[in-house]
């Protein structure tokens, strides 16, 4: 076993067992996503600004409501978690490059609302882990295209500290 090997077997024992029950019942929708047409470009050395656009329009249009169910789903269920606004920056985002928040999509998603704490608590790790890949996408917007958090990539820059292995 390599160095690398070791290290992740270390890191997956390490991990609480919900964080291993959510990892394995979220790893087919993970890589669906990573190869979704809309995202994938992110990490891709030909990445273009017209890409990257539609898929902070995506994003948007995936997050605002997302995060409206989240927010009204912790109060109902009397949760207190600091769930950071991840629609701000994506607006912020669009409007620092001078593009309108609307992309082709014709009306905002609707979720189902969540039936139970564990539907509400896996809906938040997917949230959550989304911010552990941002930093991987924003290394590479900031190679492929110049973008930092202060130009046109808060939203993959942002959102303190992220640790899974320790809060999941």
């Amino acid at each position: 076993m390599d160095e690398r090997s070791a290290a992740g077997a270390v890191n997956e024992a390490a991990r609480s067992p919900l964080h291993r029950a959510l990892r394995a019942a979220t790893s087919t929708a993970h890589r669906r996503l990573d190869r979704h047409p809309l995202l994938a470009p992110l990490v891709a050395p030909t990445l273009t600004l017209q890409q990257y656009v539609r898929a902070l329009q995506a994003l948007l249009y995936v997050h605002e409501p997302l995060q409206a169910a989240l927010r009204s789903e912790l109060a109902h269920y009397a949760i207190d978690y600091p769930l950071l606004d991840r629609v701000a920056p994506l607006r912020a985002d669009l409007a620092r490059l001078k593009v309108s928040s609307v992309g082709t999509a014709s009306a905002p998603i609707s979720l189902p609302p969540t039936s139970s704490v564990a539907t509400l608590i896996g809906r938040l790790y997917v949230v959550e882990g989304s911010r552990l890949g941002g930093r991987s996408i924003a290394r590479c917007l900031q190679q492929r295209l110049g973008l930092t958090a202060a130009n046109g990539a808060a939203f993959f820059n942002e959102g303190g500290e992220v640790r899974i292995d320790r809060d999941w």
